[in-house]
């Protein structure tokens, strides 16, 4: 569980770090956290095996580093509206826009295919995504599963790994594992929830809890 400690660092610095780049253009901030993501990721590629894996005080902090360009990413496009910025953008093309959106989906997917890595890969086709016409029950869906998103990603790797392996994997189809480990993963979230709001509210001022909605 590696991403564990550098993204509980994250979480716990992202007040600060949300802060000094309030003023800061977010195309910059993308920028210099893209610079260093690669600059880390060179670190890792070349030292890791010889050095980083087997020295965490030194593989934590460069991870922590090195995730700070996907944290960054999504933070800015919430903050300068990115999403909804480029509906509006792409809005005259019609029903060229979904079309058009389905065929950059596919295109990706498949260039991840072909390629070990790809920066921007998630971020594209997540964008890509928004600009599809969905069905109004699909929507409701997304969002759902949007909303318990952090905590899936999270915890599913408990699940599938280490705590109910055996289980998940005894459905044997693929397309079968991974909708029960969607489902697991989901309900657990959702409980997770229930416990932990509450406690945050407490803890949280207003106005922390403020900046933690508009980033």
């Amino acid at each position: 569980m590696w991403f564990l400690l550098p993204y509980v660092c994250l979480s716990l610095l992202a007040p600060m770090l949300f802060k000094a780049v309030r003023h800061v253009r977010a195309w910059k901030v993308v920028a210099v956290t893209l610079f260093i993501h690669l600059c880390t990721s060179f670190c890792i590629s070349r030292y890791g095996t010889s050095f980083l894996f087997h020295n965490l005080w030194a593989y934590n902090p460069l991870l922590i580093c090195h995730l700070m360009f996907n944290f960054s990413l999504g933070a800015m496009a919430a903050r300068s509206n990115f999403f909804e910025r480029m509906s509006n953008k792409t809005y005259a093309l019609g029903r060229w826009r979904s079309r058009i959106a389905v065929l950059g989906v596919i295109i990706f997917v498949l260039i991840s295919c072909m390629f070990k890595y790809n920066y921007f890969y998630a971020f594209i086709v997540i964008t890509l995504l928004t600009l599809v016409r969905m069905p109004q029950w699909l929507m409701f869906m997304l969002a759902g599963l949007g909303k318990q998103s952090m905590n899936m990603w999270m915890i599913h790797t408990w699940f599938c790994y280490y705590l109910f392996r055996e289980f998940i994997y005894s459905f044997e189809y693929p397309i079968v594992i991974l909708m029960v480990l969607i489902a697991v993963s989901y309900v657990t979230s959702i409980i997770i929830n229930l416990i932990a709001v509450p406690i945050e509210r407490r803890i949280l001022t207003r106005s922390e809890m403020k900046e933690k909605i508009a980033i």
